[in-house]
């Protein structure tokens, strides 16, 4: 473990000198070459997305700096709440106070939005902040794996060290999360398309279930119809979503929800703990040496099978980079944080030394890139700065998964 501490130290030290944000979120993607944030004129417009839901300047360094940015904020306050679980150390939990802070902010912020996703002004309503924290009213952008690790992070700061007003704030905003959830009947756009969220894939349907149970938490009846729908849908769900594998990222995101569920919903722990077995022994089979083939999903492509670098004929509508076909390794520290999750609600041991093995396979370098091509035929042509993003989620994902382990270890 003493190479592994080391390396956790120069990654949290890596996070702080250049990962965080001036609201204190950790940025989504870094410029690997200096090492610091996205300026627009590092971006080429080959590279963009063509329909994002937010102002047209904020769609280069407003898009690569924040994209994800809720959700690496959201793993290194859990990162620094294990550590503190551990050391006591007051670094630790002014960090962890620090992302709250960012991400109450965010919230607060997204709440103001009014636009395309939703009409009027709507407490839990969770934008992605592009531009920044203070800057989340102007996208109408969101996602459920924002949603579930900002909700899974509150409630564990909440249960740990948050001040009485914080955890005040914290239920408010679970409950407004699935009342805003509720009440636009869990759809909402993605790129300006509709999607029904909790109605596809594992981790929308583990939301959907997630969601709908905080909802009926706070006594919101109509919560209650949704979570009997979404666990209507599981088994027959169950059958299709486990015919091929699935990503580390969907994977995390699942067994979150699943984790949350045992203690919300004990009664069900049985179905639970056994979706999400079922989950991890899935996403294991992308997943070799620590890396997964990036955007799987679209191309089938198995594990350690090397392609012809392409474009697939078929067009994308939101980001033309989604047809590329080629040979980019995508690090899968998601995958050992949702084997730990996995371990604590399974008590199964060899979970430890799996999420162990990827953790060893990883950062090195002080940092996790966002994805890793075996040749420079792998990336297509104008997307070479894509080689260059160092992940703010893939290295506090990796930060966290460490301290999480620790703490197991240490019980």
């Amino acid at each position: 473990m003493n190479e592994l501490a080391d390396r956790a130290a120069h990654i949290s030290k890596y996070i702080e000198s250049n990962m965080i944000s001036p609201s204190g979120l950790v940025y989504h993607t870094i410029n690997e070459a200096t090492h610091r944030a996205w300026c627009d004129d590092e971006i080429p417009d080959i590279v963009i997305y063509n329909c994002i839901d937010a102002p047209r300047e904020l769609w280069k360094a407003g898009f690569f700096n924040y994209e994800d940015s809720l959700m690496a904020t959201a793993e290194y306050m859990l990162g620094h709440l294990y550590r503190y679980f551990i050391t006591k150390e007051d670094s630790s939990a002014k960090i962890a106070k620090r992302c709250f802070d960012a991400l109450k902010l965010s919230a607060e912020q997204s709440a103001k939005y009014a636009g395309e996703n939703v009409s009027r002004a709507t407490n839990g309503f969770l934008s992605k902040p592009y531009g920044g924290a203070d800057k989340a009213n102007l996208s109408g952008e969101v996602s459920i794996d924002q949603y579930m690790r900002t909700m899974y992070a509150m409630e564990i700061y909440r249960d740990s060290i948050a001040a009485n007003d914080e955890a005040d704030w914290i239920n408010r905003f679970l409950a407004d999360c699935a009342q805003c959830w509720n009440i636009h009947n869990y759809s909402f756009n993605y790129f300006r398309a509709i999607v029904r969220w909790a109605t596809v894939r594992p981790h929308g349907l583990a939301f959907g279930l997630y969601c709908s149970a905080i909802g009926q938490r706070a006594n919101q009846p109509t919560n209650r119809y949704w979570f009997d729908l979404f666990l209507s849908r599981f088994t027959t769900l169950e059958k299709e979503l486990f015919k091929g594998t699935i990503t580390d990222n969907t994977a995390a995101l699942a067994v979150l929800a699943m984790k949350r569920l045992c203690t919300l919903k004990p009664r069900k722990k049985n179905i639970w703990i056994d979706y999400c077995r079922k989950i991890i022994s899935s996403a294991e089979q992308a997943v070799s040496d620590g890396y997964g083939w990036l955007f799987s999903f679209l191309s089938n492509q198995q594990r350690d099978e090397l392609i012809e670098p392409h474009w697939s004929p078929q067009s994308h509508r939101y980001w033309n980079f989604l047809r590329w076909r080629g040979n980019i390794r995508r690090p899968a520290p998601s995958l050992a944080a949702a084997m730990l999750d996995a371990y604590d609600i399974t008590n199964e041991k060899a979970l430890i030394d799996k999420a162990r093995s990827i953790l060893e396979c990883l950062g090195r370098a002080g940092y996790i890139k966002w994805a890793e091509p075996i040749s420079d035929r792998d990336f297509p042509e104008g997307y070479e700065m894509l080689s260059s993003c160092v992940s703010g989620l893939n290295t506090t994902c990796w930060f966290r998964t460490y301290w999480q382990m620790k703490y197991f270890l240490q019980q």
